[in-house]
């Protein structure tokens, strides 16, 4: 007779004590408890939204990203994060050129000065969205923390070059400006001899014009004088002619014997 095999159970056998639990029953019970878990998270997120601080860190020049407040504060601003960016990196170049160790931003006023499209940040500005700014302060007072951080020999390159060019800048602008005062100063003291001449010329011209006419207008008034004395004198004898002509006989031998002529 042919051997029969025997035939191993297919599932493990319930442990005792413990009730069987259907497939579908506990797949609805992960999905509750997950729903609960995303519920809480939701609680949590809305929470952080209302009540945080919305203060980051900034740790060496790079903003930490990580923590549930940046998060929330990404979150909040969300319609202005591009404007916040801008500053955010501001604030990252501004204390890593001053390597500051560890600095809390306020998120909130950093916030306000990006919304502000046509004012030009300053340092103050920046530093004003500092929450440890009296930490910061020490840093940044100090002179030569500038040059301190990743890029320090390079920022100090530039900037004794930049102070040297200012400083030859300035040398040649105050040559310049001695030169050209001394240059003006002759030119006005020509201007004004040139001035004065030509007004002596023209007052000399203007007395030798004054002058002829004068002296035209007496030499005019001479002639005609004597020529009206001469045309009187001439018309007196030429009277004195037709006179004696009229006269009798008798009274012209009365007048030449009484008066007799000259002698030659």
């Amino acid at each position: 007779m042919p051997k029969v095999m025997k035939q191993e159970p297919l599932a493990l056998p319930a442990p005792v004590g413990q009730e069987l639990v259907p497939v579908k029953e506990a797949a609805q019970g992960s999905n509750l408890q997950e729903g609960d878990e995303k519920a809480n998270a939701r609680e949590y997120n809305d929470l952080m939204d209302a009540y945080s601080l919305h203060q980051f860190m900034i740790r060496k020049g790079k903003v930490i990203d990580t923590t549930p407040e940046y998060a929330s504060y990404k979150r909040t601003y969300a319609a202005h994060w591009g404007e916040i960016t801008v500053v955010i990196h501001a604030l990252e170049k501004l204390l890593g050129e001053y390597n500051v160790p560890l600095a809390y931003i306020d998120g909130k006023k950093a916030a306000k000065l990006a919304m502000d499209p046509f004012k030009k940040w300053t340092v103050d500005d920046l530093l004003n969205c500092v929450a440890n700014q009296d930490t910061v302060m020490e840093y940044v007072k100090i002179p030569g923390r500038l040059f301190a951080g990743t890029n320090g020999k390079d920022l100090a390159a530039t900037y004794i070059s930049k102070t040297w060019r200012m400083y030859k800048q300035k040398k040649q602008y105050k040559f310049m400006k001695m030169f050209n005062d001394s240059a003006n100063v002759i030119k006005e003291a020509y201007r004004r001899y040139r001035t004065k001449k030509q007004f002596r010329e023209k007052l000399m011209q203007k007395y030798k014009e004054e002058l002829v006419r004068s002296q035209n207008i007496y030499n005019r008034g001479t002639i005609g004088r004597v020529e009206t004395d001469d045309a009187r004198v001439q018309g007196e004898v030429a009277r004195n002619q037709e006179e004696t002509s009229r006269r009798n006989p008798r009274q012209q031998h009365f007048c030449q014997r009484t008066f007799p002529a000259p002698s030659p």
